[in-house]
This record gives C-alpha cells, structure tokens and sequence, in this order.
C-alpha cells in the first residue's frame, strides 16, 4: 500500500506530492507553456493531414454535410488545422 498524507480531501497518495513539484518546477522555468503549444500544433497537424490523407477532402466534405455542415467548409478548417499548427510549432 503506498504511503498516504493527510490533505484536505482526506488521504492523497504521497506521489501527488512528485507530481506537484514536477509541474511547479515546469511553470517556475517557462516550460508549461511550451509544452503546451507543441502538443495543440502537433494535434492541429494530425486533424490536418487526416483530412488530407486518410479521409481524402471529397470524404471530408461528405462528412460535413451529413452533420448539417456546408461541404465548401471542410476546406476553410483544412486550412486553419494546418496553418494553425504550424503557428503553434514556431
């Protein structure tokens, strides 16, 4: 059984203790926000090339209109996903 502290919701696992340092020590150097940027530029450019390259654009757009979505839009978010990651990476 792992050790335990007394917090004020009850007993917290000591790890959280590992866990706060860790994301404290990110923030204090600047790291937090980098990482987050390269992990929204990253999924920017998965949803990206999956409209490219696994759905193609004619199943991308078939998709958008059958959810009520106008199919000419499907091109715009291609756009934005890709331009938006890239953005996100620099």
């Amino acid at each position: 059984m792992p050790p335990y502290r007394e917090g004020s919701k009850g007993a917290v696992p000591a790890m959280s203790n590992r866990i706060e340092a860790s994301l404290s020590s990110l923030a204090e150097r600047g790291l937090a926000p980098v990482l987050l940027r390269f992990a929204l530029g990253v999924i920017f450019l998965a949803h990206a090339y999956a409209k490219a390259a696994i759905y193609t654009f004619p199943g991308t757009v078939a998709f958008f209109e059958a959810h009520g979505l106008p199919g000419w839009s499907a091109y715009p978010v291609f756009a934005a996903e890709l331009l938006g990651g890239i953005a996100f990476l620099m």
